[in-house]
């Protein structure tokens, strides 16, 4: 193994330049009070390059995440619940009812209702309307 020794305080104050040694291919031993403790070497051909490829890789091996029994390539199918078209007419349907539902209920406000607590109430059951003709 060819590389360099290092105690901790010298690796310490020159660890960039020892990252980029380590970043070519060589292997740099860290020692403390000469005995080797650690090495910094360059990292293994199956590694990923990114910090969060690492990160994934120490999760699925302590078991927190699982990873995918089947790899699709690319984007996974479009399973639409319905076609825009009915959406579209339901959602004009609620707008229908709900504009109704104004209609009907503009004298049935809480306004001058009693307390807050009162119209608090009335949001979760509103009171009946008596329609005026």
């Amino acid at each position: 193994m060819d590389g360099r020794a290092r105690s901790g305080k010298t690796l310490k104050n020159k660890l960039g330049e020892y990252v980029h040694l380590a970043a070519s291919g060589e292997t740099v031993l860290v020692t403390d009070r000469d005995r080797a403790v650690a090495e910094i070497v360059a990292p293994q051909a199956g590694r990923g390059a990114f910090l969060a490829d690492a990160m994934l890789a120490e999760a699925v091996r302590r078991g927190w995440v699982t990873p995918p029994t089947l790899v699709a390539a690319g984007v996974p199918p479009r399973k639409p619940v319905m076609k825009l078209r009915d959406l579209m007419t339901d959602l004009d349907q609620a707008r229908d009812a709900d504009d109704l539902r104004r209609q009907l209920g503009g004298a049935c406000t809480s306004a001058g209702r009693g307390s807050l607590s009162d119209q608090r109430k009335s949001l979760i059951r509103p009171p009946p309307c008596r329609r005026t003709a």
